[in-house]
């Protein structure tokens, strides 16, 4: 099983690689060169805004590869950062244990945060929730069990014994859901499967199953959906062989350090973005309608996956 990982990897290194963004010295081949530990600025972080000292800093768990990240989030974080007239500094990271601890150490005023990474965020006081996203007019999606058209695999059990890939392993579609019907049939994953991967991103791990270098895959619903929607080429070899029950939407959340006039303020921010043209169009590209308060009980099915205690 080492050697089927040791064997994988390069292999999805060479496809991760792939077509997001260009190496300067080879300009006719497509590769994508991405620091998880840069900080992001945005363009319109050139503009003065009168207090320079001020700086929100917004933390991100990716649920898509990093330029993909980049591309959906940039344009909602320059609206905020109109509507509060001060700079916002962009921070990615690679896993969602680093973007918890960010916030719990202090290191970043507000995230957006995956189901999974936020019940186990909330357990151990690294923040509080803000708001919650809706689309559809619901505030949940679904994980998406994955495999190629041509596998032969039609059900969950059809995976025993193939090649795996999760995403994060805090993520709750990405590795608590598929780990909890695992172990329902009291197995663990090394058992299971012939071996697993971390691709660290949903597309990555739909681009790996697509590619057959992976048998299946199991990835967030809102993430798939778009792809589906946009890039129909990039999901047309896959078929979706298992939906879940719902699961409540990635939050945002603020640090307990955060003062409470700029909460209010972001939540002020988030609760009317729908209602202006420009941010609304945005929220349409990252499967938003609008931001709506939320009890934290909506998570609790997610607790249930993670082995968390409800609040």
């Amino acid at each position: 099983m080492n050697g089927l990982k040791l064997l994988i990897a390069p292999l999805i290194l060479s496809i991760l690689l792939m077509g997001c963004s260009e190496n300067p010295s080879r300009r006719n081949e497509k590769s994508i060169y991405f620091n998880f530990a840069d900080t992001v600025r945005l363009d319109s972080m050139n503009q003065s805004y009168g207090n320079e000292q001020k700086v929100l800093r917004f933390a991100i768990s990716a649920i898509s590869s990093p330029r993909e990240t980049f591309d959906y989030y940039h344009q909602m974080f320059r609206y905020i950062e109109e509507q509060l007239g001060q700079r916002v500094i962009m921070i990615q990271r690679k896993t969602y244990q680093e973007v918890n601890d960010l916030m719990k150490e202090n290191k970043a005023d507000i995230a957006i945060v995956c189901s999974g990474n936020y019940v186990y965020g909330i357990a151990d006081s690294a923040f509080k929730l803000l708001v919650v996203p809706e689309w559809k007019g619901k505030s949940y999606y679904n994980t998406y069990i994955i495999a190629h058209k041509n596998s032969g695999i039609e059900s969950f059990e059809d995976l025993k014994g193939k090649r795996f890939a999760f995403t994060d392993p805090l993520s709750a579609s990405g590795k608590l859901y598929p780990s909890k019907k695992v172990r329902d049939r009291e197995l663990s994953p090394v058992d299971f499967f012939e071996g697993t991967v971390y691709t660290y991103a949903h597309d990555n791990s739909i681009q790996l199953v697509a590619k057959q270098m992976v048998d299946g895959a199991s990835v967030n619903s809102l993430v798939f959906d778009y792809l589906a929607a946009s890039s129909p080429g990039r999901v047309k070899d896959i078929i979706i062989i298992e939906t879940s029950p719902p699961q409540a939407m990635p939050p945002v959340v603020v640090s307990y350090q955060l003062p409470a006039d700029l909460e209010n303020r972001l939540i002020e921010i988030f609760l009317n973005m729908h209602n202006d043209t420009g941010s609304k169009l945005v929220l349409e590209k990252l499967m938003v309608d609008r931001y709506v308060k939320q009890n934290d009980s909506i998570y609790n099915s997610v607790r249930v996956l993670a082995g968390v205690n409800a609040k």
